[in-house]
């Protein structure tokens, strides 16, 4: 990053921390490092070790850095419980001052906020931007006037108590994952295919049958693992209907589960797709054309990656509008990583492959030919070689540093 780059980050990043984290507001008191954010459809607490200025030196919070989520409900009654009773009480020790009189009411007004504030808030937009309940109002203005009821509840229909909205906004969802980078034209082309997909009729049996909510693994490491293992599943449920001329039909499998793909051209050429799925939604895969790489291979691992968006990442939201790309919740996007990889790359098939090169697998020609194979990239096939112990990762770095020279070349 340039210095003014590297400016703008730490300011973004800091006035995150002090939205966030526990510590932002301790003035001196000794507070765990505890940060608190709205994570898709639940509420993450995430923890860690960390060194308080002005600490004694025996003080330490007894535990190890983790992760936990929880449903809204629960942690908004629990929270407010506790800013509630703490006001109250500091009102009783110190009934003639102004300022714990009015955090009373501020606590109080919690319950009461504007509706169009918060969808504005978990629709992507943020405090410190443009008022949110008028950036929700300019976001409803994308939708057509006209429609019918069935398809507003569908669209913007939420639960609301007096703490939290329950449930999953789609059209919310959408924007909150999306890229702060796209346009007004990609949010009017988005809300626009949101509507087309809305069906009365439900999913395909056979896709309805595979779909199964998973919570998504806590670390990085096992996140992989998973998506993996639901791959594996997912193949053995299929059979061997779906390999052709040495490879997985990836395309087949999508009109037999009856997933619509769609080009769309999106601003912001970091986005390979956009996947839509959900009760009464038609479920679609919208494939951005304006993405950096639009070769075969590419396309073939983003379908596979958006299928276990539609097959698995359902737990956080009934309805599931969520976009691929690097600012997409990372553990997420390792599991649909490895989950493409696997449904692409499956041990048999591979094993066969390798089994009849007439070269030595440590070597970029013979990498290259089980890539042409499979029809996957070079490197996606390297990784995922090296991933599953047909080459070490010695072999892996000598053969990824000559992969990078003959592309650059």
């Amino acid at each position: 990053m340039s210095p003014d780059e590297a400016e703008r980050w730490e300011t973004r990043w800091h006035q995150w921390w002090k939205r966030h984290c526990l510590v932002a507001c301790r003035e001196g008191g000794l507070l765990p490092n505890l940060f608190i954010r709205r994570w898709r459809d639940v509420i993450e607490f995430s923890w860690g070790v960390h060194c308080l200025a002005g600490a004694p030196e025996h003080f330490r919070f007894d535990a190890f850095p983790g992760c936990g989520r929880l449903a809204p409900d629960d942690v908004a009654d629990v929270l407010f419980g506790i800013l509630d009773r703490a006001s109250r009480h500091l009102v009783d020790e110190m009934p003639d001052s102004p300022v714990f009189a009015q955090l009373v009411q501020d606590v109080a007004a919690l319950e009461t906020s504007d509706q169009r504030r918060r969808l504005g808030l978990i629709s992507g937009v943020r405090p410190d931007e443009n008022a949110p309940a008028e950036q929700w109002d300019r976001l409803r203005q994308m939708f057509p006037a006209n429609l019918s009821r069935e398809v507003h509840d569908a669209v913007f229909g939420t639960s609301e108590r007096k703490l939290v909205f329950q449930g999953s906004c789609p059209a919310a969802l959408m924007f909150g994952s999306l890229s702060p980078t796209i346009d007004e034209g990609d949010v009017q082309l988005l809300a626009d295919k949101l509507v087309q997909s809305l069906t009365p009729d439900d999913e395909s049996e056979i896709l309805r049958r595979m779909v199964r909510d998973e919570p998504v693994a806590r670390t990085d490491e096992t996140a992989w693992e998973q998506g993996y293992q639901l791959a594996e599943d997912l193949l053995e449920e299929l059979g061997d209907g779906y390999v052709e001329d040495s490879c997985v039909d990836v395309d087949h499998l999508y009109q037999d589960l009856g997933i619509e793909v769609q080009d769309v051209r999106l601003s912001d050429r970091s986005i390979r797709a956009v996947a839509i799925a959900g009760r009464h939604y038609r479920p679609s895969v919208l494939m951005n054309r304006s993405y950096l790489y639009l070769d075969e291979e590419p396309r073939r691992f983003t379908l596979a990656h958006e299928l276990c968006h539609i097959l698995h990442d359902r737990s956080y939201g009934a309805q599931l509008a969520m976009a691929s790309g690097p600012w997409a919740p990372v553990d997420v996007e390792k599991r649909a990583n490895a989950f493409a990889a696997m449904l692409l790359m499956p041990d048999p098939l591979v094993e066969t492959i390798v089994r009849g090169l007439m070269i030595p697998l440590d070597s970029a020609a013979a990498i290259g030919e089980v890539a042409n194979r499979l029809r996957t990239s070079s490197s996606s096939t390297l990784e995922h070689l090296c991933n599953r112990k047909f080459i070490d990762e010695t072999v892996r770095d000598k053969l990824r540093a000559a992969l990078e020279t003959r592309a650059s070349q």
